[in-house]
Protein backbone atom coordinates (compact mmCIF):
# COMPACT_ATOMS: atom_id res chain seq x y z
CA UNK A 1 0.00 0.00 0.00
CA UNK A 2 1.26 3.47 -0.76
CA UNK A 3 1.28 6.73 1.11
CA UNK A 4 -0.55 9.69 -0.38
CA UNK A 5 -0.39 13.43 -0.02
CA UNK A 6 -3.64 15.30 -0.60
CA UNK A 7 -4.97 18.81 -0.38
CA UNK A 8 -8.19 19.31 1.51
CA UNK A 9 -10.62 22.08 2.14
CA UNK A 10 -12.97 21.85 5.08
CA UNK A 11 -16.64 22.27 4.28
CA UNK A 12 -17.82 25.21 6.39
CA UNK A 13 -21.29 23.75 6.87
CA UNK A 14 -20.37 20.17 7.76
CA UNK A 15 -16.81 20.56 9.04
CA UNK A 16 -15.86 17.54 6.92
CA UNK A 17 -12.85 17.36 4.64
CA UNK A 18 -13.27 17.67 0.93
CA UNK A 19 -10.22 16.03 -0.64
CA UNK A 20 -9.30 17.76 -3.89
CA UNK A 21 -8.19 15.82 -6.96
CA UNK A 22 -4.50 15.89 -7.85
CA UNK A 23 -2.73 15.48 -11.16
CA UNK A 24 -1.58 11.94 -11.92
CA UNK A 25 1.47 11.12 -9.81
CA UNK A 26 1.28 14.24 -7.64
CA UNK A 27 -0.44 12.39 -4.79
CA UNK A 28 2.34 9.82 -4.35
CA UNK A 29 4.18 10.11 -1.03
CA UNK A 30 6.07 6.82 -0.98
CA UNK A 31 5.27 3.29 0.08
CA UNK A 32 3.95 2.39 3.51
CA UNK A 33 7.53 1.31 4.33
CA UNK A 34 8.55 4.97 3.84
CA UNK A 35 7.12 5.64 7.29
CA UNK A 36 10.05 3.77 8.85
CA UNK A 37 12.65 3.94 6.07
CA UNK A 38 12.52 7.73 5.87
CA UNK A 39 10.38 9.48 8.47
CA UNK A 40 11.27 7.14 11.33
CA UNK A 41 15.04 7.34 10.92
CA UNK A 42 17.53 8.87 13.32
CA UNK A 43 18.83 11.18 10.61
CA UNK A 44 15.37 12.75 10.20
CA UNK A 45 15.11 13.18 13.98
CA UNK A 46 18.57 14.75 14.06
CA UNK A 47 17.36 17.59 11.81
CA UNK A 48 15.12 18.89 14.60
CA UNK A 49 11.91 18.34 12.65
CA UNK A 50 8.61 18.11 14.55
CA UNK A 51 5.87 17.30 12.03
CA UNK A 52 7.43 14.94 9.50
CA UNK A 53 8.79 12.42 12.05
CA UNK A 54 5.21 11.77 13.22
CA UNK A 55 4.63 10.04 9.88
CA UNK A 56 6.59 7.09 11.28
CA UNK A 57 3.54 6.12 13.33
CA UNK A 58 0.57 8.23 12.21
CA UNK A 59 -0.98 10.19 9.38
CA UNK A 60 -0.31 13.93 9.31
CA UNK A 61 -2.93 16.62 8.81
CA UNK A 62 -1.90 20.28 8.78
CA UNK A 63 -3.67 23.54 8.09
CA UNK A 64 -3.35 27.19 9.02
CA UNK A 65 0.05 28.19 10.39
CA UNK A 66 1.24 24.58 10.40
CA UNK A 67 1.34 24.70 6.58
CA UNK A 68 4.35 27.02 6.76
CA UNK A 69 6.01 24.82 9.38
CA UNK A 70 5.52 21.77 7.16
CA UNK A 71 6.93 23.67 4.18
CA UNK A 72 10.05 24.61 6.17
CA UNK A 73 10.53 21.00 7.26
CA UNK A 74 10.17 19.65 3.72
CA UNK A 75 12.68 22.23 2.49
CA UNK A 76 15.08 21.10 5.25
CA UNK A 77 14.73 17.51 4.02
CA UNK A 78 15.52 18.61 0.47
CA UNK A 79 18.50 20.65 1.68
CA UNK A 80 19.85 17.57 3.49
CA UNK A 81 18.94 14.91 0.92
CA UNK A 82 22.52 13.62 0.52
CA UNK A 83 22.95 13.21 4.28
CA UNK A 84 19.55 11.52 4.62
CA UNK A 85 20.07 9.13 1.71
CA UNK A 86 23.46 8.09 3.05
CA UNK A 87 21.93 7.25 6.45
CA UNK A 88 18.58 5.74 5.46
CA UNK A 89 17.50 2.85 3.21
CA UNK A 90 15.98 5.21 0.63
CA UNK A 91 17.69 6.92 -2.31
CA UNK A 92 17.99 10.62 -3.11
CA UNK A 93 15.70 10.40 -6.15
CA UNK A 94 12.87 8.89 -4.09
CA UNK A 95 13.27 11.43 -1.30
CA UNK A 96 13.18 14.31 -3.80
CA UNK A 97 10.15 12.88 -5.62
CA UNK A 98 8.23 12.54 -2.34
CA UNK A 99 9.18 15.99 -1.09
CA UNK A 100 8.37 17.64 -4.44
CA UNK A 101 4.86 16.20 -4.26
CA UNK A 102 4.43 17.42 -0.69
CA UNK A 103 5.59 20.92 -1.72
CA UNK A 104 3.13 20.93 -4.64
CA UNK A 105 0.33 20.06 -2.23
CA UNK A 106 1.45 22.79 0.18
CA UNK A 107 1.44 25.34 -2.65
CA UNK A 108 -2.09 24.34 -3.67
CA UNK A 109 -3.32 24.42 -0.08
CA UNK A 110 -1.91 27.91 0.53
CA UNK A 111 -3.72 29.24 -2.55
CA UNK A 112 -7.13 28.04 -1.34
CA UNK A 113 -6.63 28.40 2.43
CA UNK A 114 -6.85 24.65 2.72
CA UNK A 115 -4.81 21.95 4.36
CA UNK A 116 -2.53 19.04 3.55
CA UNK A 117 -2.92 15.46 4.69
CA UNK A 118 -0.22 12.82 4.29
CA UNK A 119 -1.72 9.38 4.80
Amino acid sequence: MGMRVSVFKKNVETGEWEILNSDVGDALAGYEATRNELWGTEVISSLGLKLLPTLAYADLEVEGNQILELEAEVNAVQDNVVLIASNAPIDEYSILAITRNILKAIDRAKKIDGGVVIW
